[in-house]
C-alpha cells in the first residue's frame, strides 16, 4: 500500500449530539493529511431525540453516510455497526463531543500505524476545554493530574491512555474487533488489541479537546461508569490480569498528587473530597452500553 493512497474511514457514534457534531465534522474537513485522504464519514445516530439527524443531513459533504436508529442501541452496538460499514485501511472512531486541537490531528493519530504494521490501536491525547465554572475547574485540574500519571506509566502503553474519545484502528485489527455489550468499550479495545497480538500506541501529538462535567451529577455518572466497567471486566476476565492493567504504583500517584496539590491546593483538595464521595455513593449504571449521558460535557465550544 502506497502511503499516498491510504484510505481513512471516520466513524462517529452520536446520541443527542446537536451541540457539537457540526463543529466536529467541519473540523474534519480542514484536516491536512499527506499520506491519503478521508474517504468516508460514518455517523450513527443512536436513538437521537434532538436535532442531530437534521444537522448532519444539512452538511454538504458526499463522504458522509448517516445511519439513523430510531431506538437507542448503545455505544458498543454503534461502534460494531461502524466497523461493519467501514472500508478504510485505517478507521478512526471519534466521540461526537470532542474537537481536534489542530488540523494535523488525523495525520498524527494514524502515523504509528503507517510506521509499524504491528500496531493495531492508537489513542489520542486529551486536553480539557477552558472551565466555565468552579466545579468544572476542579474536574479539569484532576484530569490534568491523572493524565500526567498515565503518561508516566509503563512507557505510555497502558489501559488508561486508551481514550474512547478518539482512537485509530488498523484494518487488520478492526476486522477482528467486536464489542461485547456489557464491557467498557475503551478498556475492552485495549485488552482485545493485546489478546489478538497487536501493539497499542499513544500519540501525544494527536490532540483533541473535550469538556469536563460541569456539575456533580454528571461527574458521578462518568466516574461510576469507570468503576463499574472495571468491575465487569474483573468478573469476566482473569482478575489478576485486569488488576495488572489498572495498577498504578503508589509512589507515582503520590508524586503527581503532590505536584498538583502544590500548584492548585484548593482545586486538588476539593477533588479529593469529591473522589471519596463518588467511591462511597454506591451508585452504578444499570447498563454498560446504554448509560445516561452527561449533558454538561456535550458542548465543547462556548
Amino acid at each position: 500500500m502506497e502511503p499516498s493512497n491510504i484510505k481513512i474511514s471516520i466513524g462517529i457514534p452520536a446520541h443527542n449530539e446537536e451541540d457539537n457534531i457540526v463543529f466536529l465534522i467541519d473540523a474534519l474537513k480542514t484536516q491536512k493529511i499527506d499520506c491519503g485522504q478521508i474517504a468516508e464519514i460514518i455517523v450513527i445516530s443512536d436513538g437521537s431525540a434532538d436535532r442531530t439527524v437534521e444537522l448532519v443531513r444539512s452538511i454538504p459533504d458526499e463522504r458522509i453516510r448517516l445511519i439513523v436508529w430510531g431506538k437507542r442501541e448503545g455505544l458498543n452496538s454503534a461502534q460494531n455497526k461502524i466497523i461493519s460499514e467501514a472500508t478504510g485501511d485505517i478507521l478512526v472512531i471519534l466521540n461526537a463531543d470532542i474537537l481536534p486541537a489542530n488540523n494535523m490531528f488525523i495525520q498524527e493519530i494514524i502515523t504509528p500505524i503507517l510506521k509499524d504494521a504491528g500496531v493495531g490501536l492508537v489513542s489520542a491525547d486529551m486536553t480539557a476545554a477552558k472551565p466555565l465554572g468552579i466545579f468544572e475547574a476542579i474536574i479539569a485540574n484532576s484530569y490534568e493530574m491523572k493524565n500526567n500519571i498515565y503518561k508516566a506509566l509503563r512507557s505510555q502503553d497502558n489501559i488508561y491512555l486508551c481514550h474512547g474519545q478518539a482512537r485509530a484502528f488498523s484494518r487488520a485489527f478492526y476486522e477482528q474487533m467486536h464489542w461485547s455489550d456489557e464491557f467498557p468499550e475503551d478498556a475492552y479495545s485495549y485488552i482485545m488489541c493485546a489478546q489478538k497480538g497487536f501493539l497499542f500506541r499513544f500519540a501525544p501529538r494527536a490532540q483533541v479537546i473535550f469538556r469536563c462535567p460541569q456539575n456533580l451529577s454528571d461527574h458521578l455518572r462518568q466516574s461510576c461508569r469507570f468503576i463499574d466497567g472495571k468491575e465487569r471486566l474483573t468478573q469476566s476476565f482473569a482478575s489478576s490480569s485486569i488488576h495488572a492493567y489498572y495498577h498504578i504504583p503508589w509512589p507515582l500517584f503520590f508524586r503527581e498528587f503532590g505536584k498538583s496539590l502544590a500548584k492548585h491546593p484548593l482545586l486538588t483538595a476539593a477533588y479529593l473530597f469529591i473522589m471519596i464521595f463518588v467511591r462511597m455513593s454506591g451508585w452504578r449504571p444499570s447498563h454498560a452500553s446504554k448509560y445516561e449521558i452527561s449533558k454538561s460535557s456535550k458542548k465543547v465550544l462556548v
